[in-house]
């Protein structure tokens, strides 16, 4: 069969090992996750991404991903 199969990567987020199919982007995590983009930080293995490069940021097995929400407020 195989041919449609669709293979999956672990990856870190948050501290905690979770699978995600293997052609996930940053911007595919955040939308699986029912998140605001605006509202929300990323880093992948310790580097910041753009909010203007979630589309491009392809992840791979091993990554560690952090989601911080950033919250407003006095």
């Amino acid at each position: 069969m195989g041919g449609g199969r669709q293979e999956s990567m672990k990856v870190t987020l948050n501290g905690m090992s979770i699978d995600l199919r293997s052609n996930c982007t940053v911007a595919g995590l955040v939308a699986d996750r029912d998140l605001n983009p605006r509202q929300i930080a990323v880093e992948v293995n310790q580097e910041l991404v753009r909010r203007e490069e979630y589309l491009q940021v392809q992840l791979v097995d091993g990554d560690i991903v952090e989601l911080v929400s950033l919250a407003g407020g006095g």
